[in-house]
């Protein structure tokens, strides 16, 4: 079962040296919410740093629903 269902949108606001990302994903039922909320924020970070050289001061992680998923 995948935790996350579907990122809705992804935004990005820098001003300066400060960089905040805002993440919207529907997640799968039964999963834990706060670890996948934790696992994605971690991911982004990781990714901004690794792909781009930038670290982002901010990465918020919004869960805009829940949906059953199919087997």
């Amino acid at each position: 079962m995948a935790a996350v269902f579907a990122c809705q949108r992804v935004s990005f606001v820098a001003r300066g040296v400060v960089i905040a990302v805002d993440v919207y994903i529907i997640v799968g039922y039964g999963t834990k919410i706060s670890a996948v909320s934790k696992s994605v924020q971690e991911k982004v970070k990781y990714n901004l740093e690794a792909m781009l050289g930038v670290t982002a001061n901010s990465v918020n992680i919004m869960v805009q629903g829940v949906r059953v998923l199919g087997d």
